[in-house]
């Protein structure tokens, strides 16, 4: 499982992906929509916050250890804004993230009701179906 961010010219994504066995799908479904709720609700703790950050420091400092990598980071905004991100600077925006910031980027993704499900699976149709229903009840909040 997991979770990331994208942004462009004109749009941003926070996408959600994984592989789960078809028994255990509904379930990780349950959770996914659980913990939204939780974030979209303001009921997250600082530590969940300080976990997160810390995480993403990690990322930060394994995600330039190959020359592909580090060309991606350049050019990640470089070809569409002409911005060159400072690489140095990465760690102090991340440990500068809030509670309430993170709260209300969750609720502009949210807010914006733009979503799909996509999954690759052997099930049938109606349990997709099934899991797109879970997701919906994230955007009745």
């Amino acid at each position: 499982m997991f979770s990331e961010t994208s942004g462009g010219n004109d749009s941003s994504s926070w996408d959600f992906g994984g592989q789960v066995n078809i028994d255990n799908a509904a379930g990780l479904f349950d959770i996914i929509a659980t913990q939204l709720k939780a974030v979209l609700s303001g009921d997250i703790s600082e530590a969940e916050i300080e976990v997160a950050k810390s995480y993403m420091l990690g990322r930060y400092q394994m995600g330039c250890q190959t020359v592909g990598q580090i060309a991606n980071f350049y050019t990640g905004r470089y070809f569409y804004d002409d911005v060159i991100l400072d690489y140095d600077k990465v760690p102090t925006a991340i440990t500068g993230v809030t509670r309430d910031r993170m709260i209300e980027t969750a609720r502009d993704f949210i807010k914006a009701n733009t979503w799909i499900l996509a999954g690759v699976s052997s099930c049938e149709k109606q349990m997709l179906v099934d899991l797109n229903s879970k997701l919906e009840t994230i955007f009745e909040v």
